[in-house]
């Protein structure tokens, strides 16, 4: 963001306009954005100034009602990824795992997947979930721990392909892929859940259907 910033100085840009690319559906809940929106804002205001913007503190002043281990475990949930040490060109591929399967486009490219980087993540993400049982019960508070349950089934689900030197769910044995549908389902009527209350019905589906993709793999469906 900081480069795209810069770059459209240099080259003239009078508007910086920052979105929330679903092209494979929007995989995470929709507070996830915010933290980069606020940066991207700060950075329309002032490049220079702002590049070392504290967003743990903005994020927890303007959008967690001044909870800043709210906002501390908003930022962790979404940088929790680097720790799999997980190299996937253009991508996040812990959003791309669950929500790629389809296409594979951007999963088939991942390397240096291992079970110890996916064990690591879980065990922290139990630490992060502890945490968010403890703050105040809001909507954010089941926005992010939805978030943290859905990054655990990625780990349980990362394993497995390991297990199997694979990237695709169709290669899981018939009893992993029953342990992840089980575990699966819940988390999607949860999604579902959280979605209609602040979004229309229409675009429910371009989102969910990934996940529901995914279940059907799992099931031996597709």
């Amino acid at each position: 963001m900081l480069n795209g910033a810069r770059s459209g100085l240099q080259f003239g840009a009078v508007v910086y306009y920052i979105f929330e690319w679903g092209d494979m559906g929007h995989a995470q809940q929709s507070s996830m954005p915010i933290a980069g929106y606020l940066y991207g804002a700060s950075l329309a205001w002032g490049v220079e100034n702002n590049r070392d913007l504290d967003i743990n503190y903005w994020l927890a002043t303007l959008y967690c009602s001044g909870d800043k281990k709210r906002a501390e475990l908003f930022l962790a949930l979404q940088d929790i990824y680097l720790e799999a040490g997980i190299d996937c060109p253009n991508c996040a591929f812990f959003g791309s795992l669950l929500f790629d399967q389809k296409s594979a486009r951007h999963i088939k490219h991942a390397r240096d997947l291992i079970q110890l980087g996916f064990k690591q993540v879980f065990k922290k993400l139990a630490q992060y979930l502890a945490q968010l049982l403890l703050i105040r019960d809001s909507y954010l508070q089941k926005q992010l721990i939805w978030s943290a349950e859905i990054l655990q089934h990625e780990c349980l689900f990362g394993i497995e392909l390991v297990k199997q030197n694979a990237l695709e769910a169709q290669k899981l044995e018939v009893n992993s892929c029953t342990i992840l549908s089980e575990h699966l389902f819940p988390l999607i009527a949860e999604y579902q859940r959280l979605w209609r209350i602040e979004h229309r019905e229409g675009s429910l589906r371009d989102s969910v259907e990934r996940l529901q993709y995914l279940q059907g793999l799992y099931d031996n469906i597709f």
